[in-house]
């Protein structure tokens, strides 16, 4: 194991296969079980400079990565860390992509444990920078269980939240996405009215998402609409254009009056009782061409004599 890293828990359900993972438990003291002493006395200034990195962290497997990756040897990622992030309590978290292999490894309990490793400063033993992290099988820390209600978990809040909407147990984050949109729009209650503070039973974060997801479905919804609005009425003009009932010079006029479904039902009265304003045949004036006669001067008679064409004709 290489100095300054220390080891974390992972203890999940079997079969459960965590996205987010505890580097760091709460500071500004960090003591293992060998005696081994880190301190925080920043911790977003860590989470910063870990995210300043711009690139994932590696997971390995027993820190093949700081062991045999500098002879030369395999070292292979089992996972990525994405980003890590600060919680409430002060403990540092990092968000996983796993690849098949570590999603196995994990899944199959293999590992039970997280050991992350970062710079530090050999005098003060101030923790700089995470820079990865490994599966092991031996802890030196303790931490809560990744199973249990942690800043990151979603499962209970979603529970409080569903309740809080009057929904059941067994509804969908649509159906709380809809709820929440409906409270959004509904007048504020008048004290004693039995309507529930949805902030006493879920964390504003929380709250928070799901009402910006309801804002961008509402605004999808009406893109939507408005798209398949204006598709019906091209359609509609176009075909009114086609069946001769109005002029295509009044193509743009019609498909103002079409951007609203007010518009578009109002237009198909009109061409209901709008007859044909053009016809399939080409007419021309009737009747014989007027009998006159004008008389040939004196050069239209020497073209005529030189083409061999008499006077008459």
């Amino acid at each position: 194991m290489k100095p300054g890293s220390i080891l974390v828990a992972l203890n999940f359900q079997e079969g459960n296969v965590p996205h987010t993972i505890q580097l760091l438990p709460p500071g500004p003291r960090i003591i293992g079980q060998d005696g081994r002493e880190w301190t925080v006395p920043d911790a977003q200034r860590l989470v910063d400079a870990t995210n300043a990195q711009q690139r994932p962290l590696p997971i390995d497997e027993n820190h093949a990565v700081d062991i045999k990756g500098p002879k030369g040897e395999p070292s292979p990622a089992v996972g990525w860390i994405d980003r890590v992030t600060l919680s409430e309590d002060g403990s540092i978290w990092g968000s996983v992509s796993w690849n098949n292999h570590g999603h196995w490894l994990v899944e199959g309990m293999s590992y039970r444990f997280i050991s992350p490793v970062f710079r530090s400063n050999r005098k003060t033993g101030e923790i700089l920078v995470i820079v990865g992290a490994a599966l092991t099988n031996r802890a030196n820390l303790d931490v809560a269980a990744l199973n249990a209600e942690t800043p990151e978990s979603q499962e209970e809040p979603m529970k409080l939240v569903l309740t809080a909407l009057g929904l059941e147990g067994s509804a969908t984050e649509q159906d709380a996405v809809t709820a929440i949109n409906a409270l959004k729009h509904a007048s504020t209650p008048l004290p004693g009215s039995g309507e529930v503070d949805l902030s006493l039973y879920a964390p504003r974060a929380d709250l928070k998402l799901m009402e910006e997801r309801a804002i961008n479905a509402e605004t999808s919804l009406k893109v939507m609409k408005e798209a398949n609005l204006k598709d019906r009425a091209v359609t509609a003009v176009n075909k009114a254009i086609e069946a001769r009932r109005i002029a295509p010079a009044s193509k743009d006029a019609y498909l103002a009056m079409c951007s609203s479904e007010e518009g578009l039902a109002q237009f198909g009265e009109i061409v209901k009782t709008s007859p044909e304003i053009v016809t399939d045949e080409t007419e021309v004036p009737g009747g014989d061409p007027p009998d006159t006669e004008t008389a040939m001067n004196a050069e239209e008679k020497e073209v005529a004599r030189q083409l061999g064409i008499s006077d008459e004709t």
